[in-house]
């Protein structure tokens, strides 16, 4: 999440001086939805842990090393992404907002896949008595 969020200031700081108001927002908010699914998830799992009187949840090796390596880098590619724009090495604003979206896309596409592994499902909805679906 660290480098989710270096990404969207680092793309403020970078491009607001060389972008129009309304491009550099839709380029911010083409990498908001990942930050906020990041802390939205974070945030649930600590208020579930907050209540657990001790964790019993693990992950193989593997699986933690896959998922920091894959996230860092996923990253990583989003400031090279931002700053090849910044210094006018990757295209126009058209090209910026495909790469930032191919690279959102695919990193939650695989936080996607692991999401369930590290921070549990999601609760069954509530059943009302009146439902008849329930």
């Amino acid at each position: 999440m660290g480098l989710h969020l270096a990404s969207l200031y680092l793309g403020y700081v970078w491009l607001q001086p060389i972008l129009k108001s309304q491009e550099l927002y839709a380029i911010m908010l083409t990498l908001a939805p990942l930050t906020a699914l990041y802390a939205l998830a974070f945030a649930r799992d600590v208020v579930r842990e907050m209540y657990a009187q001790q964790s019993t949840k693990t992950v193989s090796l593997n699986f933690a090393v896959l998922s920091i390596v894959v996230v860092t880098a996923f990253g990583f590619a989003l400031i090279a992404v931002l700053h090849a724009f910044k210094e006018g090495i990757s295209g126009n604003i058209d090209d910026l907002k495909v790469r930032l979206g191919l690279v959102e896309t695919f990193l939650g596409a695989f936080i996607g896949l692991i999401a369930e592994s590290l921070f549990g499902p999601l609760p069954d909805p509530p059943q009302h008595k009146n439902d008849p679906a329930a």
